[in-house]
C-alpha cells in the first residue's frame, strides 16, 4: 500500500491512518526534504507499506501532533527543528508553548518540523537513518531475511 497526497488531494493523515494496520508506516514530508526523498526511497525499495503526508498539502491535525509527540521520549522539543527560521521566530519557549500554539506555528510553516518524521500507531522516527529506518521492516520479512543469510553462511561452509 503506497499513497501519496498531492495537491488537492488533502485528507485527515491521522484518520487514514487509523485506517492502515500496525505494519503500515505513515511518513511526514516535505517537497524540499532530501531526507524525505531518501526514506520514501528506502520503503519502497524494502517493500514497507506506507502512506506519505505532504506537509506543503496537508496541514497536520492536533490529533496527530499528540499521538507524534506521544511516541516521543522528551515531547515536543524531539520534532520540533530548532534550527529553522520558524522555530526562530516563534517568541516563547517550547516548555511554555500550548499543543494548539505549536500546532498553529507548524500549520503556518511545516518546516519548523523535523523531517521526515515516520509513524505507525506504535512506533516514531525522527529524521533519515540508514539503520533505524530498519525497525519498519515487518518481523517476518525480518525473520526471512535472516535464515536465507543464515543458510548462505551454512552453504559456504
Amino acid at each position: 500500500m503506497e499513497e501519496c497526497l498531492s495537491d488537492g488531494q488533502a485528507t485527515e493523515g491521522l484518520g487514514q491512518m487509523a485506517k492502515v494496520d500496525d505494519g503500515t508506516v505513515v511518513i511526514y514530508t516535505t517537497t524540499s526534504c532530501s531526507s524525505c526523498r531518501k526514506a520514501v526511497a528506502w520503503l519502497k525499495a524494502n517493500s514497507v507499506p506506507f502512506f506519505e503526508v505532504s506537509l506543503n498539502v496537508h496541514q497536520i491535525t492536533e490529533t496527530e501532533l499528540m499521538h507524534i509527540i506521544g511516541l516521543t521520549e522528551s515531547g515536543i522539543k524531539d520534532i520540533i527543528s530548532t534550527r529553522s527560521d520558524a522555530f526562530k521566530r516563534l517568541t516563547r519557549y517550547t516548555d511554555e508553548i500550548s499543543v494548539q500554539d505549536l500546532a498553529k506555528a507548524v500549520w503556518d510553516d511545516p518546516t519548523m518540523l523535523k523531517r521526515p518524521l515516520l509513524v505507525t500507531k506504535n512506533k516514531l522516527q525522527i529524521g533519515y537513518s540508514d539503520i533505524d529506518i530498519r525497525k519498519f521492516v515487518p518481523r517476518e520479512a525480518r525473520r526471512k531475511s535472516l535464515d536465507e543469510l543464515l543458510r548462505a553462511e551454512d552453504a559456504q561452509i
